[in-house]
């Protein structure tokens, strides 16, 4: 928690500004079936924020921060939605944002 960025808005004294991802890769072996691999991803994700709810000034460094996240986050929605479409696309939007580049394998 000490590493994480928080600050305080007018909706949340501790808001964080930041979000967390947590990749467990496990591998083992199964005799007589060889290796097996599974990846659990756990994501903390940074609220989305409205500047006029959160008193933040349009320009300044948490509104830029809020911003950023915001666009995270619909980056997101983006990949989930391609993922759950039935007639599945042939392009999942996996590169617009960082964090759907780390949740992509």
């Amino acid at each position: 928690q000490a590493a994480r960025a928080t600050e305080s808005t007018n909706m949340n004294a501790t808001s964080s500004r930041s979000h967390a991802l947590l990749i467990l890769d496990l591998n083992w072996m199964v005799v007589g079936r060889g290796r097996r691999h599974a990846r659990l991803n756990l994501l903390d994700l940074a609220g989305s924020e409205g500047l006029v709810k959160t008193g933040n000034l349009l320009g300044s460094q948490r509104a830029k921060e809020g911003i950023m996240i915001n666009l995270s986050l619909l980056c997101l929605k983006r990949v989930v939605d391609a993922l759950a479409k039935a007639n599945r696309p042939s392009h999942i939007p996996f590169r617009e944002s960082k964090l759907t580049r780390l949740l992509q394998s």
